[in-house]
């Protein structure tokens, strides 16, 4: 499902999505929803690298490679691209803030809730909701590297 509808995903985001599905199938759940958020994480910095050294926006996006934590890639990141946003493709915008913001969103509080030892009770049917959340957020990644790069 992922590889058809994103065919250019990286190698380390599929070697984090195998892990969060061999979690989720084994009952895993906080596990899963770690590696799942790595793997978003991955495809995202994969993202920011691409746009940062585009000849066209690169410098628009290289300060974002500089912000400390993810959350903070992520708002500069947005930021950058707002007011991009109408000189990009259609393809590469629609339903860019439920598709990218949203549910990036989403998986980091996952991720970070079931990475931290707080007692984190996770539903297995969040689980799967949010390995299925995974393909409309990578395939909006894609989208925007093709249109940044």
């Amino acid at each position: 499902l992922v590889k058809n509808g994103v065919p250019d995903i990286s190698a380390e985001a599929l070697t984090y999505l195998d892990a969060a599905v061999a979690s989720f199938y084994a009952d895993c759940l906080l596990a899963s929803c770690v590696m799942l958020g790595v793997a978003a994480e991955a495809e995202f910095l994969r993202l920011i690298d691409i746009s940062a050294t585009s000849a066209t926006h690169g410098a628009t996006f290289a300060p974002v490679q500089a912000q400390r934590t993810i959350r903070q890639k992520i708002t500069k990141f947005h930021d950058r691209l707002k007011p991009l946003v109408k000189s990009l493709p259609q393809e590469a915008i629609e339903d860019l803030e439920s598709n990218f913001l949203m549910i990036q969103s989403v998986l980091r509080i996952a991720r970070n809730e079931a990475g931290h030892p707080t007692a984190a009770k996770v539903l297995r049917e969040q689980v799967y909701v949010y390995l299925q959340l995974f393909v409309p957020f990578a395939r909006q990644l894609m989208r925007l590297r093709v249109a940044l790069q």
